[in-house]
């Protein structure tokens, strides 16, 4: 993800990988990684101004799922 972001203009491949990467941790069962991940794409999200993806994303952070 860091490399990705070094990327000029490569918002969209970050969430992109983004979200295949939490896909990943949930198959691995890696909690903590998948957590900081989402993270990363609410933030991703509220940057590309897709707020309504964003506040669904957070919510299932917020509750635990």
């Amino acid at each position: 993800m860091d490399l990705v972001a070094k990327v000029p203009d490569s918002v969209e491949l970050q969430l992109s990988v983004c979200k295949e990467c939490v896909a990943w941790c949930l198959q691995e069962k890696r909690t903590f990684l998948r957590q900081r991940l989402e993270t990363r794409l609410v933030r991703l999200q509220l940057q590309e101004k897709k707020y309504v993806d964003a506040l669904k994303k957070n919510s299932r952070v917020s509750i635990g799922s």
